[in-house]
């Protein structure tokens, strides 16, 4: 059996499918084998929309950067908006970090 990949659908998506869902009168069962999502992902979505969870759209369009100490062990330290840290050692940022970035604050 293989295992699962990790798919990102995008908020939109799961925002069509409960819609669809509430509209349809389906059940959550129903809604996991028509979408093909999980049912445990639906309900966390479910609940992520209902608390106003903020979305990609509503990203604040800048980042602050704070220098650190000369001899500082880390060069780059992205803060995601859950408060967690993405550390990056000394060398050129990664091709593709801001895809990285947006990737983690779904998680």
């Amino acid at each position: 059996m293989e295992p699962r990949k990790k798919v990102w659908r995008g908020r939109k998506v799961y925002e069509r499918w409960l819609k669809r869902r509430a509209e349809e009168g389906w059940t959550w069962a129903e809604l996991a084998r028509r979408s093909r999502i999980p049912l445990a992902t639906l309900h966390r979505w479910r609940r992520r929309l209902e608390e106003g969870e903020p979305g990609e759209d509503d990203a604040p369009s800048f980042v602050e950067v704070v220098p650190r100490e000369v001899g500082s062990p880390c060069e780059i330290e992205v803060v995601l908006h859950s408060g967690r840290r993405l550390r990056l050692a000394r060398a050129q940022p990664p091709e593709g970090l801001a895809e990285l970035v947006a990737l983690l604050e779904t998680c």
